[in-house]
């Protein structure tokens, strides 16, 4: 057993220090920038719909939200490389390290079709698994947990080793992960009341609890 709440308190500490948490925020502006303009994209959709007559028109529904899943698409390709190197960026720095924050985007360019397989890999293992129902999908979601993380930590490594090996280090701890993510839950409605303001601290505790998790 980990001791989340310990671990969460530790992290707490730490990136108050120096102003820790703003720097991992920074490193990771982009995609928090592009989750934005996704959330901006829907709520155009949403209130698009409201009106009873385009509701009933399949051709302008088809037409818009067809927008909106090339806007997804669009978005995970630009920045699914450059998150995976921000959460690198916040276990480098809960190792003691300092890195630059531009190297987030250095580390994404050297790497970015080997991450951005790493993630589709992963994205399709679970989807495999979710057809067998939804709760299977879930653990292997848990399995592949972090993934993300060995990638950054070994270079060569390929995907399906990275993913192997996740599912190594999470055995017997995958419950312990789900509880994490559920602790997380009341931050995340703080992030959304605010309209992502809080986003500037949550993040970066999000990011840096999960990296020592990892560490741990």
């Amino acid at each position: 057993m980990l001791n989340r709440a310990q671990i969460k308190q530790n992290i707490k500490d730490f990136i108050k220090t120096d102003k820790c948490w703003l720097d991992m925020f920074i490193a990771n502006i982009i995609p928090v920038a592009f989750g934005f303009c996704y959330t901006g994209v829907n709520l155009r959709i949403q209130n698009f719909t409201r009106d009873i007559d385009d509701f009933f028109d399949p051709t302008e529904i088809l037409s818009i939200f067809g927008v909106s899943s090339f806007a997804a698409f669009v978005i995970a390709i630009l920045i699914i490389p450059i998150a995976i190197a921000g959460m690198g960026y916040c276990l480098s720095k809960i190792r003691g390290q300092h890195p630059e924050q531009i190297s987030v985007y250095q580390e994404a360019g050297h790497n970015y079709g080997r991450y951005l397989l790493t993630e589709i890999a992963q994205g399709f293992f679970v989807w495999c698994w979710s057809l067998l129902f939804v709760i299977p999908g879930i653990i292997k979601a848990y399995s592949y947990y972090f993934t993300n993380f060995i990638v950054h930590d070994n270079p060569n490594i390929s995907a399906t080793d990275a993913i192997t090996l996740s599912r190594r280090i999470t055995k017997g701890f995958k419950g312990q992960l789900f509880v994490l993510d559920l602790s997380f839950l009341l931050w995340d409605l703080l992030a959304a009341i605010t309209c992502g303001i809080a986003c500037i601290w949550v993040l970066p505790y999000k990011t840096a609890t999960k990296a020592a998790f990892y560490e741990e």
